[in-house]
């Protein structure tokens, strides 16, 4: 018996060999150390996160005079526990030999009753600090020591020290310590390695230089575990480099199992490893989680015993509710159970996966879903909580899942077909929508024969309901409204979201078509159905859409109220930050533009197409490009509106819909027309055979607003006269009051180019009152070379319009447009618009610079001055520099 003590005595009294270098954590080295006079020192952390090296390092850098006990399981024997203890304090010279060893050699059984009162009296004189270290004191589970080890806290001499280290929370009464101060605790979160510590361990201790890139992804990997960097300095050992990280990860992943399942998870009474093989497996989870996974009524317990003892849980709130394992932990359990041979791991997926869906987190169910391999089971789920993905607007969450899903699964199930069908449509893959809707349809009744009762009929009408949209998003100018409407009244009362989607469409249609008043009639019509609905989608659409149409009947004011409503309304359902809002931003934005707010244009439609990239919902992104890039146009920043032209040619060609490509086009002619390439716009002109008699449309005054501002930048007035004429009419009668405005402008201008002045100043000054009651701004700069005369006889002649603030404001935004810009070109001239750079290159031309000098100035070369001026000449119509001047002075360009 005295022999085999002394033999372990040698072994455990002393701090242990550190083989492997370590980083030296200077934060909490000066942490511990300005807490040094505490009568507890507690290093609390999981297996392999450098709490030995740590304190070692501490007792190092301090010189401090110390005792080391190292705990192991035998140590739960209370009389085996209080010899080490006194054999450990003997070796101080606190304790003398004699008083020792009637406890070390005795035969009775010690106990810390007579003990620990002995230990308090014997080394309440020490001379200098002493540090007591307990190491691997998770290793305790006796209440006898834990009793013995508190009575020691309470009444510890004052020069006496206790460093406890341990994985697991201590077991101690530590509350009267913590309130007067008397102890330092270093947590498992403290412990972890940040970015720069990682970065420095493979310099400094690897002596590897990782990029910024392997280093995060380590750091990623680790989440701050010592031991896994110190499994990745031996994997590297030898190399000079950390070129293959990919295959050094696997290394490390495969090892750390090993030491995971050793020394921590086989550690575990059994229930608690039932409890982490199941839980383990979750990416995130509640208790509520880990009670429906594992059967275990008492798991709130054991989840408690697993967060205290440090067996890598990590909490994800400050609540406590939600909880997820270290990376490494749960991949060293998910390999166990996949090689285990039984399909338990299953079951735990399919279990998790039922929860989290009821509960309302549908991507935590899908996750889960998928990595049960169980795809029959995933597909039966996607069906069961369609609704809610629809009512809850994550139709992009639900296709990306629906993806996932192979052509086998999903090609039995006609509902996710159908669901696959409409998310087509709605992204612009026209096409193949209708791909999949022929081949249902030509199945017959027999295709839906899986189905019973309310899924069946879901199946009914959403086939109903497609057939009947199709022909919209083809060709939404010549679409059955009529059909539309009897498809509605067809349809289930368990399908009003369906019946909100398309009530939602038949205002477009006629919008497309040009009957604003139509348009608006059915808006009023759809709202009850619409707003009755589950789907928050369709509401939004209906803000965006009635914005959209009286915006187009002249109403800037109706349309700024209902968008105010709109986005009080999300801000209620959805929140701020919700996709949803890009609908309403990009109605907001085309506000903003025609107030000649271009910079909060800008932003609005900048925000819009950031959220419409996660819907990729075609019309829309093409809208939104579309004023995009008309923005970069009359900026003079060609480039960039050059490049979202070509997007939104990209996008409309993709959908396939030649009459959406066909609008489009005419979107893209207006910007030409904007910045003054009129040749380009005419060149699409003739391609387009341009008709004055075609089909009544959106599309078709798009097309007649651009044939007139190519008739008056050549001069043609007579034409624009006769055209606009009829137009206007047209327009009047459907209520396309802004396309108005824009006729009357051109008619104007005309006017007085043909000095027909009373007239020109009789229709500018209607103009302006519209104008001025809806707060149109941008219309008359986008003319302003045309009208800047009438603008000017009407300011001198007119008595109640002299004085106008709102006159003296478009004529103020006139003229800056024409001075950076150099106009439209639409005062006859038969000149293009400059580009910003452009107009900045003929200032200083027009200022006596030569070629040189303006390249100093502008940061250019010599040759790209030159090229600019060729440019300027062929957009001027003149051959030389005296000529350009000339030019630029008769139409007072560069006039404040």
């Amino acid at each position: 018996m005295i022999i085999c003590h002394t033999m372990l005595i040698s072994t455990k009294l002393h701090p242990p060999s550190l083989k492997t270098a370590m980083l030296p954590r200077k934060h909490l080295l000066d942490l511990i150390s300005a807490h040094r006079d505490c009568r507890l020192i507690s290093v609390s952390a999981p297996a392999g996160s450098g709490k030995t090296s740590l304190v070692c390092g501490w007792i190092n850098r301090e010189g401090l005079p110390v005792v080391w006990y190292s705990l192991d399981r035998g140590d739960n024997d209370p009389d085996l526990f209080f010899r080490y203890l006194l054999a450990t304090l003997n070796r101080t010279g606190g304790l003398s030999a004699t008083d020792v060893e009637p406890f070390l050699f005795g035969q009775k059984p010690l106990s810390g009753q007579e003990v620990i009162p002995f230990i308090i009296e014997h080394l309440s004189n020490l001379s200098e600090d002493l540090y007591l270290i307990l190491d691997d004191y998770h290793l305790i589970a006796a209440r006898e020591i834990h009793e013995a080890v508190n009575q020691l806290l309470d009444y510890l001499p004052p020069k006496l020290h206790v460093v406890i280290i341990s994985r697991h929370v201590l077991p101690l009464s530590m509350s009267r310590l913590r309130l007067r101060g008397q102890v330092i605790e270093i947590s498992s979160e403290e412990m972890k390695l940040s970015y720069g510590e990682t970065k420095r361990f493979f310099m400094e201790i690897v002596g590897i230089r990782l990029t910024e890139g392997q280093v995060q992804e380590v750091t990623r990997r680790m989440e701050g575990w010592v031991g896994g960097l110190q499994l990745f300095a031996l994997s590297l050992k030898g190399q000079k480099a950390a070129a293959g990280l990919g295959g050094v990860l696997r290394d490390v992943c495969a090892r750390s199992n090993d030491y995971l399942f050793d020394e921590v998870i086989n550690a575990q009474p059994e229930k608690v490893k039932a409890f982490l093989h199941a839980t383990a497996l979750l990416d995130r989870f509640t208790v509520d989680v880990c009670r429906e996974v594992t059967g275990l009524p008492d798991a709130t317990e054991i989840l408690d015993y697993v967060f205290r003892n440090n067996l890598f849980l990590i909490p994800l709130d400050h609540e406590g509710k939600w909880y997820r394992y270290h990376h490494l932990f749960s991949e060293a359990v998910k390999k166990a159970c996949l090689q285990s041979g039984t399909d338990a791991w299953k079951e735990t997926y399919r279990t998790a996966t039922l929860w989290f869906a009821r509960n309302g987190y549908l991507e935590d169910a899908f996750l889960h879903a998928f990595a049960s391999q169980d795809f029959e089971f995933t597909a039966d789920v996607l069906e069961d909580y369609l609704k809610v993905f629809y009512d809850n607007d994550q139709i992009m969450s639900f296709r990306r899942w629906l993806l996932k899903l192979s052509d086998k699964v999903t090609g039995r199930r006609p509902l996710l077909r159908l669901l696959d069908c409409q998310l087509k449509m709605e992204t612009g893959q026209f096409v193949a929508a209708a791909a999949i809707l022929s081949d249902i349809e030509s199945r017959g009744a027999e295709v839906f024969r899986r189905y019973l009762g309310s899924k069946r009929k879901l199946c009914e009408d959403l086939l109903l309901m497609l057939k009947n949209l199709l022909p919209h998003f083809l060709n939404p100018e010549s679409a059955d409204v009529d059909r539309l409407r009897e498809a509605v009244g067809q349809m289930s009362q368990d399908s009003r979201t369906l019946c909100g989607v398309v009530n939602a469409v038949i205002p477009l249609c006629y919008l497309c078509r040009g009957r604003l008043f139509s348009a608006d009639m059915a808006l009023k019509e759809a709202k009850p159905t619409v707003f009755s609905s589950g789907r928050q989608l369709d509401k939004i659409i209906w803000f965006g859409m009635a914005a959209t149409v009286e915006r187009y009947m002249g109403s800037l004011s109706r349309s700024e109220t209902t968008l105010k409503e709109g986005y009080l309304f999300l801000e209620r359902t959805a929140g701020s930050k919700s996709h949803l809002k890009a609908g309403l931003d990009v109605s907001s934005a085309w506000i903003f533009y025609l107030r000649n707010d271009l910079a909060k244009a800008m932003e609005r439609v900048m925000d819009a197409l950031r959220r419409l990239e996660q819907t990729q919902s075609t019309h829309e992104l093409a809208y939104a490009t579309y004023l995009l890039a008309l923005i970069h146009s009359v900026e003079g920043e060609v480039q960039k509106a050059d490049h979202f032209i070509e997007k939104m040619e990209q996008a409309v060609e993709k959908a396939g819909a030649i009459d959406f490509i066909d609008l489009t086009r005419a979107h893209i002619v207006r910007i030409f027309a904007a910045r003054g390439e009129f040749q380009r716009a005419e060149e699409w002109m003739r391609e387009k055979r341009f008709k004055v008699e075609q089909y009544f449309s959106l599309g078709s005054v798009i097309e007649h607003l651009c044939r007139m501002e190519l008739l008056c930048a050549q001069r043609k007035y007579g034409e624009v006269l006769g055209m606009g004429e009829v137009f206007r009419n047209r327009c009047e009668n459907e209520g396309m009051m802004e396309a108005v405005l824009e006729i009357d402008l051109m008619r104007a201008g005309s006017f007085f180019a043909l000095r027909d002045y009373s007239r020109a100043r009789k229709l500018m000054e209607g103009a302006l009152r519209f104008g001025e009651s809806e707060g149109y701004i941008r219309p008359f700069v986008d003319h302003a070379r045309l009208i800047a005369p009438v603008l000017s006889s009407l300011s001198s002649t007119s008595t109640d319009l002299h004085s106008s603030a709102y006159l003296s404001a478009v004529r103020k935004a006139c003229a800056s447009a024409a001075s950076t810009t150099g106009g439209n070109g639409s005062d006859g001239g038969g000149t293009e618009r400059l580009t910003g750079r452009e107009a900045e290159i003929l200032r200083l031309i027009v200022a006596g610079y030569k070629d040189k000098e303006i390249a100093e100035k502008t940061f250019v070369s010599i040759n790209t001055v030159r090229t600019h001026a060729r440019h300027i000449f062929a957009k001027l119509g003149v051959h030389s520099k005296v000529q350009a001047v000339r030019q630029a002075e008769s139409l007072a360009m560069f006039k404040n």
